[in-house]
């Protein structure tokens, strides 16, 4: 059975407009993929994208409200709709469309925000988050630049949401393939290895871990307040004394009330003991690497035993050549402690790339390229940063040539 993705936007697109021609395009694409595609099967965006799929040979369902729903809105039905799926509610409707594979949604009105809002729920309530929200066109953005300020959402629901500006590229994010996105020479890199920061990119950093214990008590916090708290708190704590007194810190730097903060503290320091969570694409990462001969090494703040048991809690350790770990960094950044590691490693500058989810902003080295991964969408204002939202991008952005065949692991040092 053929994968559906289901496209949202308005019934007021006007023809020849920007949204009108993309969602023509991305019909088109969507059908050369073989996937199937949903609508609501009247006018609006449904008529190029309809179209789209119609150039291609492909099948579009049109799932729309009996016609003695809303007679009043004397709604047609688009003519290229394969199959017409009709539902009697507004609940039905959704329903249908929840069971997709995929979403993509084009700017709209009171409609397309409900049924985004609707879907994102539901995609929340999955668990594995593996049902990707493409929003497709700048506006949504500043919508969801809007949302983090002022809206309770837990990060790790931002994870699961794409913000893409070309109907190429929103297929390659259902399609998991982002061949077209990194079509241009330029938009690739030739290296012989790869430096990770291991907080953010590989498992979850401590500012993260303290986020997600202070979002279970109805505190929300941007995690730029929280990272400069973290920067002027002191050591990280050893001690579960330690831990308390640490974390009772920061959240009195940010603002909680007093009577509040031992219950948070507690909770919190107990969240952050162990091993920090593994995200779920960095071992297809790192055996790419290895695939390809790329060398692989973590730089961290945390001490180097902390960093070898989590390497191996995770069973990491036969995929990484070098563990750095680096004195914290004033600013936040890590800084030319990273130059000093790939000294250390006898690495190229030129021929590394730093991944992270914070860029090297102190760093002198222009020639050491860095490239931010920004798992839940913190950097939304930060338009000139080259941004990745997952490791998955990594085999289309890091093209080697086939004669790179596999090599056993190497252990880490």
């Amino acid at each position: 059975m053929p994968r559906q993705i289901a496209v949202f936007g308005s019934f007021l697109t006007a023809p020849g407009s920007s949204e009108y021609l993309m969602a023509e395009e991305l019909g088109y694409l969507l059908a050369q993929r073989g996937f199937e595609v949903l609508c609501g099967g009247h006018s609006g965006i449904a008529d190029p994208l309809a179209a789209g799929v119609a150039r291609d040979g492909g099948r579009v369902l049109g799932v729309s409200l009996a016609a003695t729903r809303y007679p009043q809105r004397k709604a047609r039905m688009n003519p290229l709709i394969v199959e017409n799926v009709p539902v009697k509610s507004l609940a039905e409707r959704l329903e249908r469309f929840a069971a997709a594979d995929g979403f993509i949604f084009f700017t709209g009105g009171i409609g397309t925000l409900s049924e985004f809002a609707f879907l994102w729920h539901t995609v929340q309530l999955d668990a594995a988050f593996d049902r990707p929200l493409v929003l497709l066109g700048r506006g949504w953005k500043r919508v969801l630049a809007q949302i983090r300020a002022v809206q309770m959402v837990k990060y790790k629901y931002y994870r699961m949401l794409h913000l893409c500006e070309r109907a190429a590229d929103a297929v390659g994010v259902v399609a998991n393939d982002y061949t077209s996105k990194y079509s241009a020479a330029e938009q690739q890199c030739d290296k012989q290895a790869v430096l990770f920061d291991l907080d953010g990119a590989l498992v979850e950093s401590p500012e993260e871990t303290f986020v997600r214990g202070c979002e279970n008590f109805g505190r929300f916090f941007r995690m730029r307040e929280v990272t400069k708290a973290f920067r002027t708190a002191g050591a990280c704590p050893v001690t579960a004394e330690q831990a308390r007194r640490f974390y009772s810190g920061l959240l009195e730097r940010l603002g909680v009330e007093p009577q509040a903060i031992p219950e948070i503290a507690k909770a919190v320091s107990r969240g952050c003991e162990g091993i920090p969570v593994l995200y779920d694409d960095v071992v297809e990462a790192l055996s790419y690497c290895r695939r390809q001969g790329l060398a692989t090494g973590v730089v961290s703040s945390r001490p180097l035993p902390q960093l070898r048991n989590i390497l191996a809690a995770h069973g990491l350790c036969a995929w990484i050549d070098r563990i750095c770990p680096l004195p914290a960094m004033a600013g936040g950044a890590v800084s030319r402690g990273v130059v000093g590691a790939l000294q250390a490693a006898g690495w190229s500058r030129r021929g590394t790339l730093y991944i992270g989810e914070r860029l090297l902003q102190d760093d002198p080295a222009d020639d050491l390229d860095a490239i931010l991964l920004d798992r839940h969408l913190v950097h939304l204002d930060q338009d000139s940063a080259v941004a990745i939202r997952s490791l998955r991008e990594l085999p289309f952005l890091l093209r080697r040539p086939a004669s790179h065949g596999p090599q056993p692991p190497r252990p880490a040092k």
